[in-house]
């Protein structure tokens, strides 16, 4: 780790060891902290995952109707490029943008 003037810093102290976390090492405190049992001693959990609609696929909801929800919210019409339509190849992006739409 550099510090702002270009000078190597890790041999002058131990704290860059924590400072220097990387990510898969934080998601299990995360994960902890927002409420979810913790990974197997010693292990990882799964880190940061894309957003996704799957769990109202898994508790039932018609997938006609999150489709037509996702046209809606995003405003997917029929002049709308045919990759982010129901089977087009851009389809799980807006899947993805609607997941995480702080408009809902």
């Amino acid at each position: 780790m550099a510090c702002v003037a270009g000078h190597e810093m890790m041999g002058q102290s131990k704290m860059w060891n924590y400072i220097i976390v990387g990510l898969a090492n934080t998601a299990t405190a995360a994960t902890v902290l927002g409420g979810h049992q913790p990974p197997v001693y010693g292990h990882r959990s799964k880190g940061p995952r894309a957003p996704s609609l799957a769990p109202l696929k898994q508790h039932g909801v018609d997938t006609l109707a999150v489709d037509t929800m996702v046209d809606y919210v995003l405003g997917i019409h029929s002049e709308a490029p045919p990759q982010l339509k129901v089977g087009g190849s851009l389809r799980e992006l807006a899947y993805a943008a609607m997941a995480v739409s702080p408009d809902i």
